[in-house]
């Protein structure tokens, strides 16, 4: 009788662990999906100029970077190529389109309801107003 409890609920763990992964993949290729097409974040400053900055991301891994004063000059433009690691983490490698600079830089990230937030754990800055910690909010276009 003891064999068949325990029997049940090995059956039981394996059950559950198996949910759980496909919870987990699903949620990972939910986020993965989610993220391809345009972004926009525009960040109001305290000072005289405000910017936008462009994110578009392909299906076929690839991403460009456009970064600006809002309703002014484009100051520049990356491109490269992003993966997403782990659930909610992305890496983006990109180099600008006129010179040597790269980005490269470790985001989390969330997709939610026509927004993208990033947050950088590590690397490059997308900007210097959002350094280690501080999300930069993104809505999709």
């Amino acid at each position: 009788m003891s064999s068949f409890k325990h029997r049940a609920s090995i059956c039981a763990m394996v059950v559950f662990f198996v949910c759980i992964f496909i919870v987990n993949t699903t949620s990972a290729t939910a986020q993965m999906n989610d993220i391809y097409g345009d972004w926009e974040c525009v960040a109001v400053t305290d000072e005289a100029e405000d910017y936008i900055y462009s994110l578009c991301f392909t299906k076929q891994g690839d991403v460009t970077f456009v970064a600006g004063w809002y309703q002014s000059e484009i100051v520049s433009v990356y491109a490269g190529q992003f993966t997403i690691e782990d659930e909610g983490v992305l890496e983006l490698d990109m180099t600008d389109i006129e010179s040597s600079a790269t980005l490269m830089g470790t985001y989390s990230f969330v997709v939610s309801e026509g927004t993208l937030i990033l947050t950088k754990q590590c690397g490059d800055s997308l900007s210097y107003l959002f350094e280690v910690g501080e999300p930069m909010t993104f809505t999709n276009i």
